[in-house]
Order: structure tokens, then sequence, then C-alpha cells
């Protein structure tokens, strides 16, 4: 850190926190349509460190560095993370247990442990209200339109049931169910998935159909 001779910098205290990645096991894209879906949260995810900086992001497991403020969207949801929880400038590490723009909600998970680890710094409680807003702005600055099922995993890390109405409810798993995610190593862009099925919704009438029956099998999954 480079500091003024004469100047001295309030002591901010370092942070942590956690987001877990996720997969939605029922009901994907007809949960923004306010149908139900079913997802887990991932014992693999997020670890972030915050500690008195000058707003700036390091993942190095996916060779990234943003500062907040800056034209891309990490950037701006960084910003958006600190104004919402009233921050002073905190740096962030992130080690990543997930890959990136998979499907696996690292956005999400980047978003939580970010807002988690600065909330920390700063003496909030981890269920401030405050937190939750701050990481709705930023998937909203990453995906356009999203649900909010990837943050709800992201900060449970448990299988719930998800509606926008209705939010998360956890579903009582009795032992821990072992996934096999295959990456297909091609990166996807959610918010691009998102709106592909918006434009299917205005050509087909039918498809409004078929995301209903995807809510109705993620109930009887639930």
């Amino acid at each position: 850190m480079i500091a003024d001779a004469g100047r001295t910098t309030p002591t901010v205290p370092t942070g942590h926190g956690h987001g877990h990645g996720k997969v939605i096991l029922v009901g994907e894209h007809a949960v923004v349509y306010g149908h139900p879906a079913v997802a887990a949260g991932l014992s693999v995810g997020i670890a972030c460190r915050a500690r008195p900086g000058s707003g700036r992001l390091r993942v190095p497991a996916w060779g990234l560095e943003a500062a907040a403020g800056d034209d891309s969207p990490v950037g701006r949801a960084l910003a958006a993370i600190a104004r919402r929880l009233e921050a002073p400038a905190l740096d962030f590490d992130a080690d990543a247990e997930l890959p990136s723009r998979a499907g696996l909600g690292s956005s999400a998970a980047l978003a939580v442990a970010i807002a988690r680890a600065a909330a920390a710094a700063i003496g909030r409680a981890a269920d401030d209200a405050a937190i939750d807003a701050a990481v709705d702005e930023a998937e909203a600055i990453f995906h356009g339109n999203p649900s909010g099922i990837d943050a709800a995993a992201a900060k449970s890390g448990a299988a719930g049931r998800f509606t926008r109405a209705d939010g998360w409810r956890a579903l009582p798993v009795r032992q821990a169910i072992r996934l096999c995610v295959g990456l297909s190593g091609r990166p996807r862009d959610t918010a691009a998935q998102v709106a592909a099925v918006g434009r299917l919704r205005e050509r087909l009438s039918v498809a409004d159909d078929i995301l209903a029956a995807l809510g109705k099998l993620a109930e009887d999954a639930a």
C-alpha cells in the first residue's frame, strides 16, 4: 500500500466470505418466468478475503483482475456491492474452485463471497438485508434478468425449491448427494441463453406451455 507521509489511514479489519456453486436440477429457464425450480448448492465454491485497498479484485484461477467502477461487468458489480454496503475502499482476493461461465453459478458465488467478505470487514451481520440487495444488484449486472435462484443457492449451499414470488425454501436431504458434473470446456453466456429463451417465447406460443410443464416437474421433484 502506498501512503502519503504524515497522513494516517483508518484501520479496516480483513473479512472473509464464501459463496457456493450451484446446479439447477429441475426447472431451469422456467424459473425465470415465475415457475418453481429445484436447485442444489455445491460443496465447492469461491472463498474471498477483503482487506484495505483501492477497490480491486483478483481471481487468479480465472486470470481475472478488475477494479471497482471500470467498464467491465465485474468492475461494475464490484462497485455496486461496495455502494450498497457503504464499504470503504477494499481489495479482494478470491480463491475459485469453480470454472467461470460453466453454468455452475460462478458469478453468484463470487458476488456472495465478495459481499460477505466486505460485510465482515466493516462489521455487518452476515444475514444483513443489504448483503442480499448487493448480491441481487451484482447479478442484475451480470445477467440482466436473473431469477434469483443462483444467488439463493450460493448463499444457502443446500438443496431448495425456488420461485420468484416465494424465494428459497430449503428441502430436506437425508444424506449428501454426489453429483458428477461434466464440463464441456466451452464457455457459456447465461444472459444470452436467457435472452434466447425470451425470443423463443415470442415466436412459439407453445413455449409457455413447455415452461409451465417444467415448473410442474420441479414441483413434483420437490
